[in-house]
């Protein structure tokens, strides 16, 4: 219960993230195409987001977003914390502590490097480390059946969270000579994934990909992703974004190293995983830079896969192993209660104040009355199939992330929004830079209109041009018709 208090305090709220405006909109379209007909952004194939769709495009029909955001993270943070604290009570951990680590995994980075996270906004990835948890407590209690069946539904939410898992499970196996008496489990593994693995496969086959004059797979991986992806699209860019996570998995990993052989039954069992799933991301950050420094950011060698995104899972585990051990360390200690009472008041404090933060990120949400009401006059004065597109309207891209939701239309170009299909791919690059052009010349409008069909152009300021004629403004924001 004290895991799931802390989840809420630190991430329930009714502010929508830009993933979940992306993910829960094209829940929404999927099921109701006729929500913004033609839909550039939000129309296309679910893939492996067919069983999240599934489930939550009913549910986001009847809900609004920040009505569905507040109920589903609460439903998510509920699952999660109960396997969560399965794990927990394997260590033996008292309510105190408890507390302390919950705090520090949910405040924390979660991750060391490539900006992975678990417990943040309600997305198929979120749902998917609800069955990874389980997965791990099965796992940890010599349960491998279980455990994979559990990996299988995280696989069905998200391909790459539960196979990334199912990997690593699969090398610690190999390396400690349990393969061949594992590969019944996991072949009910593979068995119980093959609807999926059936349909991405077809999918992925059917997707034609696009005569593109640019390199997708740079496109994907250096200018949509290199938080995620793409961490070497410069040195300077790794110097100050990568690599202090970098080096802080380094060091964990030679601590890890260090520590394995003075482990002994579940913790050194536990640090086996730990030192596998680093053992894969460090390669992979090589293998960044080689894609750098000799084929000049093509963005192949098996980078759009995700190789960091099973970060989080050796983050998790690296902190809850180190903990065990300097839990073990103030207990041999003399001022032992001194220690511990302060810490627990030091995270006390930080739980209040990161509650504090979490509170005014809902408040926040509202900060701009006069973008919501232009929303709603535009939902009001337009067909339902207009396009509009939007100015720089501030850093952050909260204003393009949220306008489809807010006035059900649709949004010419998002920067969020990137496809997974490489035969719209091209076209959303492309629409980015026209959407570019556009902030630095009003008159490419009558451009986005002749290519694209775009009807309007909304503004925080007046716009001086011959080819666009003024809609309707509130003072703050104007809405321009482009003729």
């Amino acid at each position: 219960m004290c895991i799931f208090a802390l989840m809420c305090l630190n991430k329930l709220g009714i502010y929508v993230t830009g993933g979940e405006n992306q993910y829960l909109g094209l829940a929404k379209q999927w099921v109701n195409p006729d929500w913004i007909p033609g839909s550039f952004s939000f129309s296309e194939p679910p893939g492996t987001r067919i069983v999240f769709q599934a489930l939550v495009g009913p549910v986001i029909q009847v809900l609004d977003f920040p009505v569905a955001v507040l109920v589903l993270r609460l439903l998510t943070y509920a699952l999660m914390a109960v396997p969560i604290a399965l794990i927990f009570r394997l260590f033996r951990l008292t309510l105190p502590e408890t507390l302390v680590l919950a705090q520090f995994l949910i405040m924390g980075p979660q991750c060391f490097f490539g900006g992975e996270w678990i417990y943040e906004s309600f997305e198929p990835k979120t749902v998917a480390y609800i069955f990874v948890f389980w997965g791990l407590y099965y796992w940890m209690s010599e349960r491998w059946r279980q455990s994979l069946l559990c990996l299988a539904g995280a696989t069905y939410f998200h391909l790459l969270v539960g196979g990334w898992t199912v990997i690593a499970l699969g090398v610690h196996a190999l390396l400690s000579r349990q393969l061949l008496r594992r590969w019944r489990d996991f072949g009910v593994y593979g068995i119980v994934i093959l609807p999926i693995m059936g349909y991405v496969l077809y999918g992925y086959l059917s997707n034609t990909p696009a005569d593109a004059p640019v390199n997708l797979d740079w496109v994907y991986v250096y200018y949509r992703l290199p938080n995620h992806l793409g961490i070497f699209r410069s040195i300077d860019y790794f110097l100050q974004a990568h690599a202090a996570g970098v080096m802080i998995g380094i060091l964990a990993y030679v601590y890890a190293w260090w520590r394995h052989h003075r482990l002994a039954g579940l913790a050194r069992r536990i640090n086996h995983l730990i030192l596998i799933v680093l053992t894969i991301n460090l390669a992979f950050v090589l293998v960044a830079f080689a894609d750098h420094l000799l084929l000049d950011n093509s963005g192949g060698l098996l980078l759009k896969i995700y190789p960091f995104r099973s970060n989080s899972l050796a983050y998790f585990l690296f902190v809850l192993l180190l903990f065990d051990q300097l839990r073990a360390f103030v207990r041999r200690h003399a001022r032992r209660r001194l220690i511990s009472r302060s810490v627990v008041l030091l995270f006390l404090l930080l739980t209040c104040l990161f509650a504090f933060f979490n509170i005014r990120r809902s408040f926040d949400s509202f900060r701009d009355p006069a973008f919501d009401q232009m929303a709603r006059e535009i939902d009001q004065r337009t067909e339902p199939d207009a396009v509009v597109a939007l100015m720089d309207l501030g850093p952050g891209g909260v204003m393009y992330n949220s306008f489809s939701r807010k006035a059900n239309r649709e949004n010419f170009s998002v920067f969020k929004f990137v496809p997974y299909q490489r035969d719209k791919l091209y076209e959303w690059y492309v629409r980015t830079l026209d959407l570019q052009m556009l902030w630095r010349d009003a008159d490419h409008a009558i451009n986005l209109q002749e290519i694209y069909g775009v009807d309007y152009v909304l503004s925080r300021g007046e716009l001086t041009s011959s080819h666009l004629t003024l809609h309707h403004d509130n003072g703050t924001y104007f809405l321009y018709s482009i003729q």
